[in-house]
């Protein structure tokens, strides 16, 4: 038997099969707990781009009403047209920023596929609890 992170595990990971059933719905609770740590880390990154990408959009959108408005052009006339044209700009400046708000969200999205996926299969019973 291992020790590892204040759990005990045998060579495969699993909990020993002579573990009291508390004892090993105590693991499978620092299982998910742990689990949940890491995704908290993965989410804070998303947040943090997500915040990043929409910031950097509406600066952009700011500096280019301020430039129109120095050539006299009235404010929400202004605006609008910065609208349009920090849109598609935007994409193209902050493309490597996009992307990595993309792949977040789909890996977001993928782990909630799975990990609801994983409690339909509990609670059908096709699939038992880790041991």
């Amino acid at each position: 038997m291992a020790l590892g992170k204040g759990k005990v595990r045998d060579e495969t990971g699993a909990a020993p099969a002579t573990a009291p059933k508390i004892g090993r719905a105590v693991l499978y609770a620092v299982d998910v707990l742990e689990q949940q740590e890491d995704q908290v880390t993965a989410g804070s990154t998303l947040a943090r781009d997500v915040a990043l990408y929409t910031v950097a959009r509406l600066a952009m959108l700011v500096a280019a009403t301020g430039a129109l408005m120095l050539f006299g052009v009235p404010l929400l006339v202004a605006a609008a047209v910065a609208v349009v044209l920090v849109m598609p700009l935007s994409m193209l400046v902050f493309g490597t920023l996009r992307r990595r708000v993309a792949v977040g969200m789909a890996e977001r999205a993928a782990e909630r596929r799975a990990r609801r996926e994983e409690l339909r299969a509990q609670l059908r019973g096709d699939r038992e609890d880790e041991q």
